[in-house]
C-alpha cells in the first residue's frame, strides 16, 4: 500500500480520538461561528449576481 493511501486510511480510524484532545475544540469552548458573509462596509459596492438560467 503507498504512503498516500496509509495516511488517508489512519485519518479514517477511529484512532484519531486518541491522538486529539476534542474537549479543547472552539466548538467545544463554546466560541461563536464566524459570519457566512462579511457585512458590507459604508461606501463599498455591491455587485449583483445574475441569476442562473
Amino acid at each position: 500500500m503507498n504512503a498516500d493511501f496509509r495516511k488517508l486510511r489512519d485519518f479514517l480510524k477511529d484512532s484519531l480520538r486518541k491522538e486529539f484532545d476534542f474537549s479543547q475544540t472552539d466548538q467545544a469552548k463554546g466560541v461563536p461561528v464566524p459570519e457566512v458573509e462579511k457585512p458590507v462596509l459604508a461606501g463599498q459596492r455591491v455587485v449583483t449576481l445574475l441569476k442562473p438560467k
